[in-house]
């Protein structure tokens, strides 16, 4: 049987489509570009999101649909690039709708078309970008204290001035903060405070006592400081 799709003319004649044989020799023409799948995505999501480097997911719910020849598959290109083409050179299979990528710090976009049984291509489809950042924040440096740390007070209000911390690549979301009267006290990745140069708190709802402030930047992709910042004894 022959499956005819027609181009139309070109340099005044016929421009014929591409074809290949079935296993019983009958010729099968086809020049019709198969679809791309849809609901084509990723996870985790594309967009201005930052994340740590982790193996990510590009997924589909429904296989592209191709009317002549079959599906053959999927050609992708992975890079920093938004608009990259893709050469159409087979990677993933017709039947499969999902794969995985291990990505790493830096920004990157996801290419990807379908490839029919005698290469027609369809368009490129271009999922990003994805934002991967896996160096800790530096912490900030302390400017001053008010009142000044290991002096007695009973000021009401406790306020530590900060040169801020800093990240490169995502940028500084804030810091996680504890104020606890250990002097090693654990910090997580919780950000309590957003960036800023002044962390203050009330003295009210501290105990008497020898009080520190236990900070830790953290950025936009939630990497935390590798050490944590201690500051005081604040005496209460």
């Amino acid at each position: 049987g022959r499956l005819f799709a027609w181009s139309g003319f070109k340099n005044g004649g016929l421009t014929w489509p591409v074809y290949r044989r079935d296993a019983r020799n009958s010729a099968l023409w086809d020049n019709m570009p198969p679809g791309l799948p849809a609901s084509l995505g990723t996870s985790p999501a594309a967009g201005s999101a930052w994340y740590v480097p982790q193996l990510v997911s590009v997924n589909w719910l429904a296989h592209a649909g191709d009317f002549g020849t079959g599906l053959a598959g999927y050609s992708i290109a992975v890079d920093n690039q938004p608009s990259t083409d893709v050469d159409g050179s087979i990677e993933i299979p017709p039947s499969t709708n999902q794969f995985y990528l291990f990505l790493g710090e830096g920004t990157w976009y996801v290419h990807l078309r379908s490839v029919d049984r005698v290469g027609n291509v369809s368009p490129v489809a271009h999922l990003g970008p994805l934002r991967f950042d896996g160096t800790p924040p530096t912490n900030p440096t302390l400017l001053a204290t008010v009142p000044a740390s290991n002096t007695w007070s009973n000021s009401p209000r406790i306020t530590v001035t900060l040169t801020p911390g800093s990240d490169s690549a995502s940028g500084l979301q804030g810091y996680s903060i504890v104020w606890s009267q250990s002097l090693t006290a654990s910090v997580d990745t919780s950000v309590e405070v957003t960036s800023g140069s002044m962390i203050t708190r009330s003295t009210h709802s501290l105990s008497s006592g020898a009080w520190y402030l236990h900070l830790r930047s953290v950025d936009n992709a939630g990497n935390g400081a590798t050490s944590v910042a201690r500051y005081g004894p604040f005496l209460v």
